[in-house]
């Protein structure tokens, strides 16, 4: 999937996903996470985040997790959470060592909760 997918993460490109909207009006607050693809959220992710509807004002926490670089993941899940109309309250990068790191984990459940 990695080879295959890294031309659409770089693209910042969705696949094919078999639905046509995310409904979060019965949500107060999203995490969505991601693996990296070479510096960006993975094709699935991409086509998740382009049907959101009913966010506005809705609460969101991102994540990435990744083996060398977050590259620009982050940044990329914010500016589509906040298109969507979410205020976003953090976002975490997760390296391989700090998937282990319960501190840091710990830390990104307690934005998810205010």
């Amino acid at each position: 999937m990695y080879t295959s997918g890294i031309k659409r993460a770089l693209m910042q490109q969705g696949d094919e996903i078999g639905i046509s909207n995310i409904d979060l009006s019965n949500y107060d607050i999203v995490i969505i996470g991601t693996p990296v693809w070479g510096g960006h959220p993975t094709p699935v992710v991409n086509a998740g985040l382009g049907i959101i509807k009913e966010a506005k004002g809705k609460k969101a926490v991102a994540f990435a997790t990744y083996r060398g670089s977050e590259g620009e993941t982050l940044n990329i899940l914010r500016k589509r959470l906040e298109d969507a109309g979410m205020n976003v309250l953090g976002a975490y990068g997760f390296s391989e060592k700090e998937t282990e790191d319960s501190g840091k984990i710990d830390e990104m459940i307690k934005e998810a909760r205010l």
